[in-house]
């Protein structure tokens, strides 16, 4: 039987984009973790009953990085979702401190050995552990971001595999925080000026 916690969790990744940003922050602040004896990475919170499982949050908080861009959200989003990422580094940083310790003492034996990079993976305890989540839905699509800031230098690119062209497709363009909160000075409703 799932928790409670665990079915908010679920819950909140079938809200639309703004709605789940807004409740993975309210989740997040009152969060803390534990690690099972096993080794799965656990979320507690003090107004729900039980765990809920801590990779399938971040799994999810990265997921709504990547719905910024291909949703083409509006910067208020975005940035809401940069605001949480040092939130979701702290709790991150407990729980692979806790598993390490585990680790040590013997009392975390994992059941499931990782082969290969937890990053390429996909893993959130590695892309998060890594700080690899940092500015990732700041992303555009690279028509939106030349019609928002021209030819200004880009803070990354992010590409694709292509099967047809057999070669890397660049699928976004990286702005930077500032960038961003000078568009959303001059823009005043990027939503409408975008695509959607």
């Amino acid at each position: 039987m799932e928790s409670t916690l665990q079915n908010r969790i679920d819950e909140i990744r079938r809200l639309d984009l703004s709605g789940a940003i807004e409740a993975i922050a309210k989740l997040t602040s009152d969060l803390s973790t534990s690690v099972s004896h096993t080794g799965i990475y656990l979320a507690h919170h003090p107004a729900y009953e039980g765990p809920g499982n801590l990779n399938d949050l971040g799994t999810f908080y990265l997921h709504c990085a990547e719905r910024c861009r291909t949703e083409h959200a509006a910067f208020e989003v975005r940035l809401h979702h940069v605001a949480l990422e040092d939130t979701f580094s702290k709790i991150y940083d407990e729980a692979d401190t806790q598993f390490k310790e585990g680790r040590e003492n013997g009392t975390i034996v994992p059941e499931q050995q990782y082969k290969g990079c937890g990053c390429c993976s996909g893993r959130p305890d590695a892309v998060i552990g890594c700080r690899f989540h940092e500015g990732n839905a700041l992303y555009f699509d690279e028509s939106e971001y030349r019609q928002l800031w021209g030819s200004q230098k880009s803070a990354g690119s992010i590409f694709e595999w292509s099967e047809e062209t057999q070669s890397n497709q660049r699928i976004g363009v990286m702005a930077s925080k500032a960038q961003v909160e000078e568009a959303m000075a001059r823009v005043s409703d990027y939503a409408a000026t975008s695509r959607l």
